[in-house]
């Protein structure tokens, strides 16, 4: 089952291992804060919004989807 919201074939430098809901909430949406790193992280919805975020050298958060049923992660890095 594919979502809009997935992004294939990243190639990330750096795989975080926390996850998205542990990071502290922000006033922007789609973006929390890391206490491990002390940066902000930008959830990427889009390959456009992935591809700016990583040019600009933020911190990213994204979901993946395997085609093994029934199996969603998200994805940290840089």
């Amino acid at each position: 089952m594919q979502s809009k919201d997935v992004i294939k074939h990243c190639t990330l430098e750096f795989r975080c291992p926390l996850k998205w809901q542990v990071l502290e909430l922000t006033n922007e949406a789609g973006v929390r804060y890391c206490g491990e790193c002390c940066k902000n992280v930008y959830y990427c919805q889009t390959k456009v919004e992935l591809d700016k975020a990583l040019s600009e050298g933020k911190c990213v958060a994204l979901k993946i989807e395997l085609e093994e049923p029934d199996f969603d992660d998200e994805l940290m890095g840089f």
